[in-house]
């Protein structure tokens, strides 16, 4: 349960997400630690840095509004974040990108309950400037690159 904890309490706003299969530039190392089935959190990287080093490379770095949000709820802080960081992943939105960057994480107790609330922004990584065009050719990819 302590590293559990641990990877729980890395997370912070302007953490970054990455699924796990994206398809990162070569030349790019960006530490990552596993976070979720499917989802890597970055370590020591913010996002402007990450978007700074992409443009280095000639890759792009996309932003889409709106913020989306999740919850959980359980006895214990840790389950309650688990919870809401499964739900944020698992929302429609976010399956079609592949980085999170978290924008706020709220954890309150009430009548013996905890509650987790996680916030992001919808990024995603590619080397084409045309996002929906590119993202199936990345996912294309990515698929055959894990295959």
């Amino acid at each position: 349960m302590q590293a559990e904890t641990k990877i729980w309490d890395a997370a912070k706003a302007e953490s970054i997400l990455v699924r796990a299969n994206a398809v990162l530039p070569e030349s790019l190392q960006i530490e990552q630690e596993s976070f979720l089935p499917g989802w890597n959190l970055v370590l020591r990287l913010r996002p402007a840095e990450l978007d700074r080093a992409l443009s280095k490379v000639g890759w792009h770095f996309f932003f889409l509004p709106p913020e989306i949000q999740a919850s959980g709820m359980a006895r214990e802080r840790d389950r309650a974040l688990h919870k809401a960081f499964a739900r944020l992943v698992a929302k429609p939105e976010a399956e079609k990108l592949n980085v999170l960057e978290i924008t706020k994480i709220t954890t309150k107790k009430y009548a013996g309950l905890h509650l987790a609330s996680v916030h992001a922004h919808l990024r995603h990584i590619q080397d084409s400037p045309f996002l929906f065009k590119a993202a199936v050719r990345t996912r294309e990819l990515a698929i055959r690159l894990a295959a």
